[in-house]
């Protein structure tokens, strides 16, 4: 979970970057801006990618002797 919310939260940083170069923000303004969207980013990954796992670990373990669906049988 750590790697893809660094993944998430690098990428999100130069594209914020580019974004505030494009825009014509001063330099430092693009990256201390891009600084902030990437920790914000990165929290949030982390805390969605945590409900996630929960969501899937609650679904398995309602129905834990529930045989998985393999289709219709012929």
């Amino acid at each position: 979970m750590r790697r893809t919310a660094i993944r998430m939260a690098v990428l999100g940083f130069f594209g914020l970057a580019v974004a505030g170069w494009v825009g014509g923000a001063s330099p430092l303004s693009c990256a201390m801006k891009a600084l902030g969207g990437a920790a914000v980013i990165y929290v949030l990954t982390t805390v969605l990618m945590r409900v996630m796992v929960q969501m899937i670990v609650d679904t398995m373990m309602e129905n834990p002797g529930r045989p998985h669906d393999k289709g219709p049988e012929t």
